[in-house]
């Protein structure tokens, strides 16, 4: 499996095995698996883990209380270039609005917490093609910068932030996998199964007052707290 959840496109395995890439698909495996006819899910790990484990491993990660990093997915670009399905698109670039406008709203009120946004690749691709970007409306905060650098790879600037925003993009898994704190903002997506036995659901937030609550509390705690 990729490191999208299995409700997206997996609930129905056949096979003999599945190799997964995170805790949260083995949880979805557990759900999922008397819908096929594959009986072992082995956990391996993210498909990017080769380029983490090389960049972080030995190293000692500061706790970044007070600087919060934005992974978006790029939804309003690659729906404007046909990338996603409509249906899809339209929902995706409503939930990653309103996660801008919660990030805003919360650098606004906290002025001493620094944002970084970390564009989807395909949107800093298009910056550097054109000059153009959907951040106007943060961009002019003090405390808010967007990274349109040319370091391509968000996963190897981990350590410029603590605690981790986005909507359920494959970046969130693979920064928990390795023990960073991360929230996501799921809206009603629709392929969340709330019926699935997981504790990642407490950090899958469908409401906007619980996940700026969420960022005040997580910000603040240490990692290990966090993955306990």
């Amino acid at each position: 499996a990729s490191s999208s959840p299995l409700s997206f496109y997996h609930r129905v395995l056949i096979g003999d095995s599945l190799k997964v890439c995170h805790p949260y698909q083995v949880d979805e495996f557990q759900h999922y698996g008397q819908l096929g006819t594959c009986q072992s899910c082995e956990l391996w790990s993210p498909e990017t883990f080769y380029r983490l484990e090389a960049h972080y491993k030995g190293r000692s990660l500061d706790e970044h209380f007070d600087t919060v990093g934005v992974y978006t997915q790029g939804a309003l670009l690659r729906d404007r270039l046909g990338t996603l399905n409509k249906e899809f698109a339209s929902k995706a670039i409503e939930r990653e609005t309103e996660l801008l406008e919660m990030v805003s709203a919360y650098a606004k009120d906290h002025p001493r917490v620094q944002f970084i946004v970390f564009p989807h690749p395909m949107e800093r691709r298009h910056y550097s093609e054109t000059g153009k970007h959907q951040f106007e409306g943060i961009v002019r905060l003090p405390n808010v910068t967007v990274d349109f650098s040319s370091a391509k790879d968000s996963t190897l600037q981990f350590d410029r932030v603590g605690l981790g925003l986005t909507t359920l993009s494959s970046i969130g898994f693979e920064r928990i996998y390795i023990g960073l704190r991360t929230i996501f903002y799921v809206s009603d997506l629709e392929y969340i199964n709330w019926d699935v036995r997981s504790p990642y659901h407490q950090i899958f937030f469908t409401e906007q007052k619980s996940f700026l609550s969420a960022i005040d509390v997580i910000r603040k705690i240490t990692p290990v707290s966090y993955t306990h």
